[in-house]
């Protein structure tokens, strides 16, 4: 094999593995936001860009962020009404990581209520909740909970 033969096939597997390895690392930064998009909202990191000196956000994370932020707004006034027609929209165009994240956010709100005492609107967030997703046995649980709660204290002071 002569000198040249021999450059170009050592260019040639060079630019090969090269390619290789770039599509790689291509590869495993979009596996990694898909990972981190099942993580709840708290927890999913801020995504760095190329210099790693400033925190930027991607746009599909910040589309996948704003349903949540403003499911979570609001229940937070108690707007239930509001919130489950965001959620119904959600439903029928949101992929499901995103559902389940609002519901996360659905379950953590009822769970503040009724820790405050405030049975009547868990148990309202929790009736429209299952509206929606009537098989629930996490929010019938709920209910239940709210109902014995109620039960003892109404016991206690009979």
């Amino acid at each position: 094999m002569s000198a040249k033969k021999l450059l170009n096939w050592s260019v040639f597997l060079f630019l090969a593995w090269s390619v290789g390895w770039f599509s790689h690392q291509q590869w495993n930064k979009k596996h990694d936001i898909a990972t981190y998009a099942c993580l709840p909202l708290q927890q999913q990191p801020a995504l760095l860009n190329e210099t790693e000196s400033s925190v930027t956000f991607n746009k599909e994370d910040m589309r996948q962020s704003y349903p949540l932020v403003v499911m979570n707004q609001l229940l937070e006034k108690n707007d239930f009404q509001n919130a489950f027609e965001h959620f119904y929209v959600l439903q029928e165009k949101a992929n499901d990581t995103v559902v389940q994240q609002v519901r996360n956010i659905i379950f953590s709100r009822a769970l503040h209520l009724i820790n405050a005492a405030d049975y009547r609107l868990a148990k309202q967030l929790l009736n429209r909740y299952l509206l929606s997703s009537f098989r629930d046995i996490e929010s019938r649980l709920l209910l239940a909970k709210i109902d014995l709660i109620e039960k003892r204290g109404r016991n206690e002071f009979s």
